[in-house]
């Protein structure tokens, strides 16, 4: 887990989609947001506690460094409801605006890196050009952003802990 200090930000992006409109500041409390995507070592010993119902390795998952995929909130829910009895926290996902402080760790750009995706910088259709091209969800296989977290852009989709809206207004 990363400790990611209180600050503020420009949330959303005038030239992107409709629904990151419009661009409005945001203020943060400091937060604890997990170094990577949950892994497949992470939710083996959930289910192996039998607190984890979905089983990743039918996701054709099988290397312990991969990240975890195809779970639903429910899934989400128990692998949360695990971890904090094991580790007596109050674990959550993090709001949407939290999610994107974290992604752009402390930048103005499109992505922590700059403005382009660019190749070998994250995994996505055609940005990656390397011997484990066929790995699409390693973990850690990029460097980490500037507030030491990894995989924030592309890998698998993240979930937060906001509810759906078409745009930023009210």
């Amino acid at each position: 887990m990363v400790v990611v200090s209180a600050g503020q930000f420009i949330m959303g992006s005038e030239s992107g989609n409709e629904n990151e409109k419009p661009t409005h500041n945001v203020t943060l409390e400091e937060f604890i947001i997990s170094e990577t995507e949950i892994t497949l070592a992470q939710w083996r010993a959930c289910m192996a506690d039998n607190a984890c119902t979905h089983n990743p390795e039918n996701d054709d998952l099988t290397l312990n460094n991969q990240a975890v995929m195809r779970v639903n909130m429910n899934d989400v829910n128990e692998y949360l409801n695990w971890i904090n009895s094991k580790t007596s926290k109050k674990y959550r996902l993090p709001s949407e605006a939290e999610w994107e402080y974290a992604a752009r760790a402390g930048t103005t750009t499109a992505y922590s890196w700059g403005d382009d995706i660019g190749i070998n910088n994250v995994y996505c259709n055609e940005c990656t050009i390397n011997d484990d091209n066929f790995m699409m969800n390693k973990v850690k296989n990029f460097p980490a952003n500037g507030f030491g977290l990894y995989d924030m852009h592309g890998n698998v989709w993240e979930w937060t802990a906001d509810c759906w809206h078409s745009n930023y207004l009210g």
